[in-house]
């Protein structure tokens, strides 16, 4: 699996259109961030949020774009036996995002990545590291913008 992300990584470096000396200087400076405070009889009160910020490193194509990011995670919540509910840590990774042409007023992203989380869990005073490889989408827009 590793091989075949690196092999990837280095075909789309080839195949890029921006080979300038200056291909590797940022294009881009990115930041993120979601939250929720939820409510709710089975798990209580409940604080999920997370901030990431990112530098776009090359563009491949006007759509193809190569991130790495360095991220925050926190969930807590007063059910104590929830530990899953109740963690923080921070997260690094590395992403290939890819921005879909639509309507104007309208945006679509595919990301596909790996990140580590140092996850620690308070409950339980333990704590966790572990990679994941993923895939993100997200879409959105404003109907009236659009027309």
């Amino acid at each position: 699996m590793k091989m075949k992300i690196v092999l990837l990584c280095v075909s789309l470096f080839v195949l890029g259109k921006n080979t300038s000396v200056d291909a590797w200087e940022p294009v881009g400076f990115p930041y993120a961030s979601w939250g929720e405070i939820s409510y709710g009889e089975v798990e209580h009160w409940k604080i999920d949020t997370y901030i990431e910020q990112g530098i776009d490193w090359y563009q491949f194509t006007p759509h193809l774009t190569l991130n790495t990011f360095l991220g925050f995670r926190a969930t807590l919540s007063d059910q104590p036996q929830d530990i899953w509910n109740n963690r923080l840590g921070p997260v690094v990774g590395a992403k290939i995002k890819l921005m879909i042409p639509t309507a104007p007023g309208h945006w679509n992203i595919i990301s596909f990545g790996v990140r580590g989380e140092s996850l620690h869990y308070l409950t339980t005073n333990r704590d966790t590291l572990q990679g994941i490889a993923f895939i993100q989408w997200g879409f959105g827009g404003d109907w009236k913008k659009g027309k």
